[in-house]
């Protein structure tokens, strides 16, 4: 997807690893995240109708990446992007 030799490690997690048809991909340079995602979207259109509704969740080396850092973050060799959709449900246990 870019071009170089650094390889960022990107992780997909539920209906992003359904659409895409992979749990992890490997891309080269430095990258934003909302570079990786806009590139995700271009290829994968039902990828992109999550990160339209902002349905999403990105973690860069287990941390939490704000929407407003999504584009001023340059991901480096080795990072870990993980994109996971948001998820609801489950029930409340009462003692």
């Amino acid at each position: 997807m870019f071009v170089g030799e650094r390889m960022v490690i990107v992780r997909l997690y539920l209906h992003f690893r359904e659409v895409v048809g992979k749990d992890e991909l490997r891309i080269g340079g430095n990258p934003t995240p909302m570079d990786v995602l806009a590139v995700l979207s271009n290829k994968f259109p039902g990828f992109a109708r999550y990160i339209e509704r902002g349905d999403f969740i990105v973690l860069l080396n287990g941390v939490p990446v704000p929407d407003k850092d999504l584009r001023r973050i340059t991901l480096n060799d080795n990072d870990v992007l993980e994109i996971l959709p948001i998820v609801s449900g489950g029930s409340k246990i009462c003692y």
